[in-house]
């Protein structure tokens, strides 16, 4: 897809809006823009977007009756778009895997000792030495981390599948057993 491109009508169709070639433009620049921006994207987010164009641009395509009957956008109208106009496919986000040692054990081993060392040296008081652990909290969850992308591509990227876009809760508790407050980071 080439920026500063628009839609044009092809076999991919969403019958219903054939007649509004303005919503379907918008559809177009709007999913783009998200896929752009590496935002997971799917079905029914595409269906609720072109949803909303047509609310803004004209609202009155969903109320009035059309061969009789009071029409839908269905899904598989969306993923047929999808599909065709806009050459997507529904694909798993692709990402490094983290690295872990082989002397991972002996390096918590190791670390463990130094500890121990550490606080019967010193002499350091039980509600001084504490352990905590922390947990992700995605603002925007992804789901299943899957998205729309283009057919051909080898790297999906999704925004927010990363670690910079939510923040850490923290919790903690001393040796001697005093449990401190959580913290937000």
């Amino acid at each position: 897809m080439k920026a500063g491109s628009c839609w044009k009508p092809g076999k991919g169709r969403i019958r219903l809006l054939d007649s509004y070639p303005e919503v379907l433009n918008a559809a177009f620049i709007t999913l783009t823009g998200l896929w752009k921006a590496s935002m997971a994207i799917n079905t029914s987010l595409a269906r609720n977007v072109i949803l909303g164009i047509i609310e803004a641009i004209n609202p009155t395509i969903l109320r009035q009756p059309h061969n009789g009957y009071i029409p839908l956008l269905s899904l598989s109208s969306v993923r047929r778009y999808g599909n065709t106009e806009l050459n997507w496919s529904f694909r798993a986000a692709t990402k490094p895997s983290q690295k872990i040692p082989d002397n991972w054990e002996d390096l918590c081993e190791m670390t463990f000792f130094r500890l121990v060392y550490t606080i019967a040296t010193s002499d350091i008081h039980p509600s001084l030495v504490i352990n905590a652990d922390q947990t992700m909290i995605h603002l925007v969850p992804g789901g299943n981390q899957r998205t729309y992308d283009e057919k051909e591509c080898k790297q999906v990227s999704l925004h927010g599948l990363d670690e910079k876009r939510g923040f850490i809760s923290l919790v903690a508790i001393t040796v001697a057993g005093t449990v401190l407050g959580m913290q937000s980071i």
